[in-house]
């Protein structure tokens, strides 16, 4: 047993981590929302990182899982990545709803899956 959870954790180390702008899904019971998570490149995980949940506009609403990236912080951070030592996470509202409701609700298990 306790090779096994050697080979486990070796095998997990030598894993590259994935940073960068991260595309996800939240599926839920009535609702399937895109999002994505902003991830810093020097990203480790034996530090401690902000998180911000960035809620974006009507204009941004949709399902291509990209809009919502493309304004506000996602612009900010693809200009300066290093001004932005967290974690971001970016859900797209669908086209017919609103940050209200299950879509919020939806949003916030976004950052919970995060």
């Amino acid at each position: 047993m306790w090779l096994m959870m050697l080979l486990l954790a070796t095998a997990q180390a030598d894993k590259p981590l994935e940073t960068g702008f991260l595309n996800r899904t939240y599926a839920g019971d009535s609702l399937t929302m895109p999002y994505v998570v902003y991830v810093p490149r020097d990203y480790t995980p034996t530090k401690r990182y902000p998180v911000i949940l960035f809620l974006h506009g009507a204009g941004e609403r949709g399902s291509d899982g990209l809009r919502q990236t493309q304004v506000g912080i996602g612009s900010a951070i693809r200009l300066y990545p290093e001004r932005f030592p967290c974690i971001v996470v970016m859900p797209q509202c669908p086209a017919d709803k609103w940050w209200s409701g299950e879509v919020l609700e939806a949003a916030y298990q976004c950052l919970q899956q995060t």
